[in-house]
């Protein structure tokens, strides 16, 4: 677990801002379980207020995961809808011009779909229209 300085204030709220990794559900037992243990004994945490906390650990994992799913649901789209266009005549945007011709291959690369038409590739988002055949 690594953290960096308190970044700034937010309705006397401390902001940590944490690079290069997240904190998980392992890191948040052990701060608990230290704000427990160096906790006013006089002033003791409310079960309410570790309630609170546990259910707002809890939302951000479930967070975490559903982004998670909704980024591989998306590429999966995304892989589909290019095999999809596979040997059918595309019509895609580029810096200079409009360019049409038939997907004759298909590359995935870091998370991206790209088409070839006419020994270029393409991203699939650059796709504004499929030609239909007469």
């Amino acid at each position: 677990m690594r953290t960096s300085a308190v970044s700034q204030l937010v309705g006397g709220q401390a902001q940590v801002s944490v690079e290069g990794s997240s904190l998980g559900g392992e890191d948040f037992l052990k701060l608990m379980l230290t704000q427990l243990q160096l906790q006013d004994p006089t002033e003791p945490m409310k079960n309410s207020e570790l309630l609170q906390q546990f259910l707002a650990m809890a939302n951000i994992q479930s967070l975490e995961q559903l982004s998670g799913s909704n980024q591989r649901i998306m590429e999966d789209s995304a892989k589909l809808l290019g095999m999809h266009l596979l040997g059918r005549e595309v019509t895609v945007v580029t810096q200079e011009t409009l360019v049409t011709g038939q997907v004759t291959g298909l590359r995935y690369d870091e998370g991206k779909v790209f088409l070839t038409i006419g020994g270029e590739n393409y991203a699939l988002s650059d796709v504004v229209a499929l030609v239909e055949s007469r």
